[in-house]
């Protein structure tokens, strides 16, 4: 018969962690969220000592050198704090990218992708259009338009001044809408000119949305070529900031050419920076809750975190392995943190 000083567990694991401070500045406790599984690792490094008078070799002491003790941790919270402890990096900062139009030159391969960078060849991200893309030395001149009509067939654009002598507006040819004074930014794109009168130009491709009583601006070539989308780019991924040169098109070879995109504006604790920090080292707290939070036990210690593994799998939640390192003093009173169960009633001898 089984009695007394039996606790048979059920667990949950919860795990939190408050790194030291980061240049003087207090860090927040952190709740890594769903810990789908903690593995406890306790290995004790012992020497021994043998005598081997008479020819066997008998244990005359041994003595426990090492004691090291560490939880692999599989978190499902891929939030951008646990990201910052698996990629060894301060906490996340602020990002801000303001809601603009950019013209960037990039080389461009025929059948190859472009990823767009800034003024500064940093990489962008979240593009609200991408505008148009013309070869590099091309004079460009602008015509402001003050209202768009959509049919099924095309674009009707409403322009302040006449299009019908203008060269590069015959049909034809390729214009880039601007974002500047557009209600709706969707509309930014390239279009092909396939009329015109003395107050519109109507074009192939349809725009997103109709506009009125607007002040925007179109852009077209007096020299040198706007290059057709379709036929010569496509914007490939406006989130990932990425246009595609068609095959066969007017970009025949590998050269320099303008891109004109817009930026949308992201804000927030956005950025991360790998290894920025290495280990990080602070206060960890694993919480195993049983019988529905009736029973609860803490270990708690000083703790080292570094990464294991990454999880990214199609078919389930993806995960991340932490290994969180426990830290001992042996001067200290308490040597290696503490374990406390304090919820709950402790089994007693029955």
């Amino acid at each position: 018969m089984v009695t007394g000083f039996q606790d048979y567990w059920i667990a949950g694991t919860r795990f939190y962690y408050r790194r030291d401070p980061i240049a003087s500045v207090e860090q927040p406790l952190v709740d890594l969220g769903i810990i789908k599984t903690a593995t406890p690792s306790i290995t004790p490094t012992a020497v021994e000592l043998y005598d081997p008078d008479g020819g066997v070799k008998s244990l005359a002491d041994r003595r426990t050198t090492q004691i090291k003790e560490s939880y692999d941790v599989t978190c499902a919270n891929l939030s951008l704090q646990n990201l910052a402890l698996a990629f060894m990096a301060n906490p996340p900062t602020s990002f801000s990218q303001s809601a603009a139009e950019v013209t960037v030159t990039h080389w461009a391969t025929p059948d190859g992708l472009i990823k767009l960078k800034d003024a500064n060849a940093a990489f962008v991200y979240g593009l609200a259009a991408i505008g148009g893309v013309y070869s590099t030395g091309a004079t460009i001149a602008t015509l402001t338009v003050t209202a768009i009509t959509v049919a099924s067939t095309g674009s009707v654009f409403e322009v302040s001044s006449d299009p019908t002598a203008i060269a590069g507006l015959a049909p034809g040819k390729a214009f880039i809408l601007n974002r500047l004074g557009l209600a709706n930014v969707a509309n930014s794109r390239t279009y092909t000119v396939a009329a015109r009168s003395a107050t519109t130009i109507t074009t192939v491709e349809v725009a997103s949305t109709a506009e009125t009583a607007i002040t925007g601006q179109l852009s077209y070539a007096t020299a040198g070529t706007i290059y057709l989308q379709g036929a010569d780019f496509l914007p490939y991924s406006k989130d990932r900031g990425i246009v595609k040169i068609v095959s066969g098109g007017a970009i025949a070879a590998a050269a320099n050419v303008s891109i004109v995109y817009s930026t949308g504006a992201l804000s927030g604790l956005r950025l991360i920076n790998p290894q920025t920090l290495g280990d990080t080292t602070g206060d960890g707290f694993f919480l195993f809750s049983r019988t529905k939070f009736a029973e609860e036990t803490v270990r708690e210690f000083r703790c080292q975190i570094s990464p294991n593994a990454f999880n990214l799998a199609d078919g389930d939640f993806a995960d991340m392995v932490l290994t969180v390192s426990v830290l001992s003093d042996l001067t200290a009173a308490v040597p290696a943190g503490r374990l406390l169960h304090h919820k709950g009633t402790v089994p007693t001898r029955a």
